[in-house]
């Protein structure tokens, strides 16, 4: 408090309720996704790559498309 009150005038600042600053995740569990039974199943049974096609957007397209980028601005932007 003491160092606050030294630096109290030179900067700006607002009287609140502590309930009123947490974020969400600070108050309690998040709940269970609706999909997250099948997402466990269907990674036991088809593996990362198809979960993070179907969950994720993941593409090997994708993926490659970034490492070009990647490179690309690498290259050129120095």
């Amino acid at each position: 408090m003491n160092l606050f009150n030294q630096i109290g005038t030179d900067i700006r600042y607002v009287k609140t309720k502590i309930e009123d600053s947490l974020q969400p995740p600070l108050l309690g569990p998040f709940k269970k996704p609706a999909e997250r039974d099948s997402f466990w199943e269907e990674y036991r049974s088809f593996g990362i790559e198809y979960v993070l096609r179907k969950y994720g957007g993941y593409s090997p397209a994708k993926e490659l498309s970034g490492k070009c980028k990647r490179f690309i601005k690498r290259i050129f932007v120095r």
